[in-house]
């Protein structure tokens, strides 16, 4: 983190906060990598309040970024399958890291 400040935006934090920043990005990953394999009406119904459009948006950026990988079946109706690459497996130790951050700091 040294190399990084105010008026550099080359900073590796902004990176990944570009990659997976925004509100839904970690759920809809969170998903995929507890399900492994997962298929869009799963993520939207474990996202109920997200609309349709802002759901496809993000997931057409997280595989844009590489994050993870979808998978068309040109079959009826149309079938479609979400996995994490490698590079989006590389996250999954943050996953930890959030739940045990969220359990210590959540206060119910």
């Amino acid at each position: 983190m040294d190399n990084c400040n105010n008026e550099q935006v080359n900073c590796p934090i902004f990176y990944t906060m570009s990659v997976i920043g925004g509100k839904w990005k970690w759920a809809i990953l969170f998903l995929i990598a507890k399900e492994e394999v997962v298929r869009y009406g799963k993520i939207k119904g474990f996202l109920p309040p997200i609309a349709h459009k802002t759901l496809s948006q993000q997931l057409k950026e997280l595989e844009g970024d590489g994050i993870i990988h979808r998978e068309q079946y040109n079959v009826m109706p149309p079938k479609v399958e979400y996995t994490l690459t490698d590079k989006g497996k590389s996250l999954v130790p943050m996953f930890d890291f959030m739940f045990q951050w969220g359990e210590k700091w959540y206060d119910n």
